[in-house]
């Protein structure tokens, strides 16, 4: 039989009405912010907000690393206009 008047320990749960307006605690082994996110990373979250299928998604990000091992992993933020045509 369950006793109405006995509150039970429920996990703290940051989007609960109950916790508006409270930020989580930074203490020193939280980060304060979350790290940049990987090329390869940004450009999948760029075409699963434009719905784009699957298998496009997975086309795009085959000829992406096809075009950063032809130029030795070099980084296509560092390359131009000739590393292109050259691919």
């Amino acid at each position: 039989m369950k006793n109405p008047a006995v509150k039970r320990s429920m996990p703290h749960d940051p989007t609960s009405p109950r916790s508006r307006g409270r930020q989580p605690a930074v203490g020193p082994g939280s980060p304060i912010s979350s790290p940049k996110p990987r090329l390869l990373d940004r450009v999948r979250r760029a075409i699963r907000a434009r719905h784009y299928n699957l298998r496009t998604e997975q086309a795009y990000v085959a000829w992406i690393k096809r075009f950063i091992v032809f130029h030795n992993k070099r980084h296509p933020a560092k390359m131009g206009e000739p590393e292109i045509n050259a691919f």
